[in-house]
């Protein structure tokens, strides 16, 4: 008998939460980041009545000068332009292969390499780069349980139940027969809970993402069908990030400490990759981060998804 395969892919999401310093060009005193200093100058690029002015941007930089015209206009390359940078760059996909499904719990792993963060802000600030996680998810087809129908399908993304860490299924049964917007329906969740009295539609939203499509057909009641899903917990996810290699700069920068990954919602709660000294770190760093999943036993076959989100702030 052929083995059955699942395949475990996470997607990344990247998020900047501090927003890097913006520095005027020299030529460019329209710029609101361009200060006035001499009073005899009108704000926001020329005009002088002085012989002699002087201007300095938000980051402290002096640049005199002398106008003969009543109308000053800077040239490319007079003054200093201080580049800045505060940036993250990271693989857009981590992939833990296909593995056979098991009857069995499996630890997989799989690296997030490399993470590359850089921080030439020159504001001495102090910053971290944070991980969170959502559960690794995927739906089967539409299964028809009892009746003569096989008009149900399904749409949307699973985004799995927090606590459960198995294959489940969500139960869709016809109360009152009838044609689509006239027959009505019940659903079970993988949790157990039931909902009744629903009105068929060419699409009903259900729960975690999934929607059910009613196509048009004569529903009898007993109709019955099954959605299989699967969801593998976030809570067996475990980081262990590597220590940091500095590429330039300097090396007042920790890596995150290990563990696994902890919530109450669909998204886990987060844990730092690397932070830079409480004093700013500045430079450009490298961090390599070890992800090890145990997958529970009887998984179903097929792609799990989910996402990973990185916030530099």
């Amino acid at each position: 008998m052929k083995n059955l395969l699942y395949t475990i892919v996470f997607c990344l999401v990247v998020v900047m939460t501090t927003l890097a310093h913006k520095d005027a060009l020299a030529e460019d005193l329209g710029s609101a980041n361009f200060i006035v200093r001499n009073p005899t100058i009108s704000a926001g690029g020329g005009l002088a009545t002085s012989t002699s002015f002087e201007t300095s941007d938000v980051i402290g930089q002096i640049i005199t000068g002398t106008s003969t015209s009543a109308n000053f206009e800077g040239e490319t390359g007079f003054g200093y332009v201080h580049d800045t940078v505060f940036s993250i760059t990271a693989p857009a996909a981590v992939n833990y292969g296909s593995n056979g499904v098991s009857i069995g719990s499996q630890v997989l792993n799989a690296g997030l390499n490399p993470i590359n963060v850089t921080d030439i802000r020159g504001i001495s600030s102090p910053w971290s780069l944070t991980m969170a996680v959502t559960n690794l998810t995927t739906r089967g087809g539409v299964l028809k349980v009892a009746g003569d129908n096989s008009t149900l399908s399904s749409t949307g993304t699973y985004t799995g139940v927090v606590a459960p860490d198995r294959s489940d299924k969500y139960v869709v049964e016809i109360q009152t027969g009838g044609t689509v917007g006239t027959a009505t329906f019940k659903w079970t969740d993988p949790v157990g809970t039931v909902t009744q009295n629903v009105m068929t539609a060419a699409s009903v939203l259900l729960s975690n993402g999934l929607s059910i499509n009613f196509a048009d057909a004569i529903y009898i009641s007993g109709d019955k069908w099954v959605l299989p899903v699967d969801s593998i917990a976030y809570g067996n996810l475990q980081m262990l990030p590597a220590g940091p290699t500095v590429n330039y700069g300097d090396s007042n920068v920790v890596s995150g400490s290990d563990g696994t990954f902890s919530g109450s919602s669909a998204t886990s709660n987060s844990r730092t990759i690397i932070s830079s000294d409480p004093g700013g770190s500045q430079g450009s760093y490298t961090q390599n981060v070890e992800l090890r999943q145990t997958v529970h036993a009887n998984t179903l076959r097929g792609t799990f998804n989910g996402t990973i989100v990185l916030t530099l702030s």
